[in-house]
């Protein structure tokens, strides 16, 4: 995880030089560090709603009388990898009590595996505990399930079938459990060095001529980034709760959409207004300048098609 870390900081700088960004412009690139600004709904600060969080904590203050210990009395760490693995998981893996259990394990074997073998739902947190425990281990088969109904009383889990993994497969899970070493950085923190090398990436080339008139077709920076999934990363990053990670998303999208009419009519599929509605932080202004650039767009093609109607 230090090595990863590490290679991200220096991509990064080297993001800064335009010729080092021609020689990244690659489909597979964009991939990969899409996977790690992903990583953003990871971070600790974040995980699983506040006030559910709040009501589900145990009274912090205790009375010392009441059986002879104290707050104050913490577990000794007594070796260095028990340490590692305390920084790991509370920035990794923190405490996800406020979150579904999503995840279904069973052994390594046919997939899918029989139902008989199969164990679950649990939160990631809870899996780590089986791994450091070593009732698992990494080579078993892991796949989320399907939530009918989001009440917790009547939730049911439905594991889909068809995702069964090995847990290396899961770019989430490996990062958060599989990987040894400490974190150098948060998980917001990895998410937002993705997305500026991205951002850069994304203004390799220009939109508009000299006279501000879009290019046909749109340049091969946006393009690549333009994909279905790409911007449902994007737009659901919003929901991160980091003030840079949501700015940052903002800029990108606002990037790839402006004078992109073909991408500008699929974005609500990404649940893009939605989420920029649920944001809970005060810096407004990158997303006012993206919807300001949809609404632009949308008028811009409405008037468009009318006047091409009453010409006919």
């Amino acid at each position: 995880m230090e090595l990863q870390h590490s290679i991200l900081d220096l991509m990064e700088l080297l993001s800064l030089e335009e010729g080092n960004l021609h020689q990244l412009l690659d489909r597979d690139f964009v991939d990969r560090i899409l996977k790690y600004s992903s990583l953003a709904h990871l971070n600790p600060d974040n995980i699983g709603n506040v006030l559910a969080r709040a009501t589900n904590n145990v009274l912090m203050l205790k009375d010392a009388n009441d059986n002879g210990s104290s707050i104050l009395d913490l577990p000794y760490k007594q070796t260095e990898n028990d340490d590692i693995n305390n920084i790991r998981r509370s920035m990794w893996v923190p405490d996800d009590f406020a979150c579904p259990r999503i995840w279904f394990i069973a052994p390594a074997g046919v997939i899918p595996p029989p139902a008989k073998n199969q164990r679950g739902p649990f939160r990631v947190s809870e899996i780590l505990d089986q791994m450091t425990s070593q009732l698992i281990d990494s080579t078993w088969l892991i796949a989320p399930s399907v939530q009918d109904d989001n009440d917790t009383e009547s939730y049911e889990a439905i594991v889909d079938t068809g995702r069964w993994k090995p847990m290396s497969d899961y770019f989430q899970l490996r990062m958060q459990m599989l990987f040894p070493g400490k974190s150098v950085h948060s998980p917001a923190v990895v998410s937002y060095k993705g997305l500026n090398m991205l951002y850069r990436l994304a203004a390799v080339h220009r939109s508009v001529n000299s006279k501000l008139i879009p290019f046909y077709p749109i340049p091969i920076s946006k393009k690549i980034m333009s994909d279905p999934e790409h911007l449902s990363i994007f737009a659901q990053l919003l929901l991160s709760n980091d003030a840079r990670v949501v700015e940052l998303s903002a800029k990108i999208l606002h990037s790839l959409v402006e004078f992109n009419s073909q991408v500008n009519s699929k974005l609500y599929l990404t649940g893009l207004f939605f989420f920029a509605c649920r944001y809970t932080g005060n810096n407004f202004l990158p997303l006012a300048q993206l919807f300001e650039v949809l609404l632009t767009s949308i008028t811009y093609s409405y008037n468009t098609n009318t006047t091409t109607n009453n010409n006919r």
